[in-house]
C-alpha cells in the first residue's frame, strides 16, 4: 500500500526557512527537535534540508 505524502504548511517552510538560515547542514539531535516541533517525520526533514542545500548549490 502507497503511503500518501504529508505536505508542509506555509507555516512548517516559514519555520524551516528560519532553521536553514541559522544553520544548513543540521546535527541529528536538531533534526530530532526539528521533526518533533513540526509533527512531521524526521526523514521529510532530512530529505527538506538536503533539497534546500541542492537549491542553494545549483543557484550560484
Amino acid at each position: 500500500v502507497a503511503r500518501r505524502r504529508e505536505h508542509l504548511t506555509p507555516y512548517h517552510m516559514r519555520y524551516l526557512e528560519r532553521k536553514y538560515k541559522h544553520c544548513s547542514k543540521p546535527q541529528e539531535c536538531e533534526i530530532h527537535g526539528v521533526a518533533k516541533a513540526l509533527h512531521v517525520g524526521e526523514e521529510q526533514i532530512r530529505t527538506w534540508f538536503r533539497n534546500r542545500r541542492s537549491e542553494d548549490f545549483l543557484t550560484e
